[in-house]
């Protein structure tokens, strides 16, 4: 039996008793972090690191990724 491909866990480092993920954690910043430099560093690391994976086989992925509120 094959295992779902879950992004979350692979690209993010976010285990599945942590899914869904809240906003802090996609960011990997502390919960409640209220400085908008480091939240707004913090999105632009996470939406570069998934745009290496545009080009794999789960590339649609990330494109979810990316696009989710």
């Amino acid at each position: 039996m094959t295992e779902a491909f879950d992004p979350y866990r692979k690209w993010l480092g976010i285990p599945p008793e942590e899914q869904p993920p809240h906003h802090y954690r996609l960011l990997g910043v502390g919960t409640f972090e209220d400085d908008p430099d480091t939240i707004a560093i913090a999105a632009d690391r996470q939406m570069a690191h998934l745009r290496t994976f545009q080009a794999g086989p789960h590339s649609a992925l990330t494109q979810k990724l990316l696009n989710d509120p």
